[in-house]
């Protein structure tokens, strides 16, 4: 369908696209807040919250504040994928819809490996958000709507 109206389902997948990157960029920039408020009271913690910080030494926190801003960086191109969608623009749409996945995929997976000797970290329903959303994105991007992004 080239050229004529955009489909109802590359419309969704745009929309899809807004919801998830303002929930993925919100729950990045909360995840440093939380790590700086975890780091800045030292003395003052629980025991929990020692456990937490000493669960993110364990993995490193270059590499912990490395995911945060991998996982930020990857809203904002979901977010300009689903302009993209909208405009149905092959650049926007297509290409950044398929480098979203393929960082969110790589982004889950490394987090699932540095992550998994963490207490609570592991498979959870954000896990399998990471991977199922992006390999549908990639399914529908490269099959079902490829000739609706070519603008």
């Amino acid at each position: 369908m080239t050229g004529g109206r955009r489909p109802g389902g590359l419309t969704a997948l745009a929309v899809f696209n807004f919801i998830l990157g303002a929930i993925f960029s919100g729950l990045a920039l909360i995840g440093v807040l939380v790590f700086v408020a975890i780091s800045a009271m030292g003395d003052q913690m629980d025991e929990q919250a020692k456990a937490s910080l000493e669960d993110i030494e364990k993995v490193g926190i270059g590499v912990f504040v490395t995911l945060l801003a991998i996982s930020f960086v990857n809203a904002m191109i979901l977010i300009v994928a689903g302009v993209g969608y909208l405009k149905q623009k092959k650049f926007l749409g297509r290409t950044l819809g398929n480098v979203y996945s393929l960082i969110s995929l790589g982004n889950t997976a490394l987090g699932l490996v540095l992550l998994a000797e963490m207490e609570g970290g592991g498979f959870s329903f954000w896990t399998i958000l990471g991977l199922i959303y992006p390999l549908l994105t990639l399914l529908m991007i490269n099959v079902t709507f490829k000739e609706d992004l070519v603008n």
